[in-house]
């Protein structure tokens, strides 16, 4: 498919990063909505120390509440300068930590992806291993998706009259889940981004790309984790 790069012992040289900031444009202190008798940012921390194959994990905030819960839990922390709103970009976030980090290849996570937990981290860091050398240069969590788009100037992938199809025959649209974005750390500086133009998607189930982006997705999560206790 693509040309085969060299096998990396990756498993030994790989790196989390935790990005957690207090400030969010949509939902103050976001990383630390209460979830499951603790907070988001502490149940994803404890989720990456049950992943024996990372090298250090890091949580990355401006944020000294933040910083000091993650020093607790014993994990490594970077702080981040407090930017303004056009500063505050991924490729900028990329750029600024990178450089300090000794590592081969890095694995980028959410606060806010509550049930991506530690089998799928230990999952995807082995698929990764194996897709490098098939040629991909990426690992990126995706939830597969076939419905009726549209936007404000109308359909985008269908279309309307005669030529009307059913979803089973749409072509295959993918939500990018930010739980799990796995590449070389040389790479990621290149793109000045966490993945690049070939990477491998990794399927996740409509549990898992459970992303809270507002209280009404927390609501959501908690109702899930709840009648699956129940039905335990």
């Amino acid at each position: 498919m693509f040309p085969k790069q060299e096998r990396r012992l990756l498993m030994k040289d790989i790196v989390a990063i935790l990005p957690a900031r207090e400030f969010d444009y949509n939902l103050q202190n976001k990383n630390l909505l209460p979830f499951l008798g603790t907070n988001l940012l502490m149940h994803k921390i404890e989720q990456l120390k049950k992943v024996k194959n990372l090298k250090q994990i890091i949580v990355a905030s401006e944020s000294e509440t933040i910083l000091s819960m993650a020093e607790q839990e014993g994990v490594s922390i970077f702080k981040r300068p407090k930017l303004n709103e056009k500063e505050d970009t991924l490729s900028n976030l990329v750029n600024t930590i990178l450089p300090a980090i000794e590592a081969s290849d890095i694995l980028w996570t959410s606060c806010c992806t509550p049930f991506i937990d530690e089998n799928l981290f230990s999952k995807t860091i082995d698929v990764y291993d194996n897709k490098i050398q098939e040629g991909y240069d990426s690992l990126i969590t995706v939830l597969p998706f076939k419905r009726y788009v549209i936007d404000d100037n109308g359909a985008v992938n269908f279309r309307k009259g005669l030529a009307h199809r059913e979803t089973s025959k749409l072509s295959q649209l993918y939500f990018w889940i930010n739980g799990i974005t796995i590449a070389s750390k040389e790479n990621m500086l290149k793109w000045s981004y966490l993945w690049g133009d070939i990477p491998y998607k990794f399927f996740l189930d409509k549990k898992e790309s459970i992303e809270i982006k507002n209280l009404e997705d927390l609501k959501m999560a908690e109702i899930v984790e709840n009648k699956e206790q129940k039905d335990v």
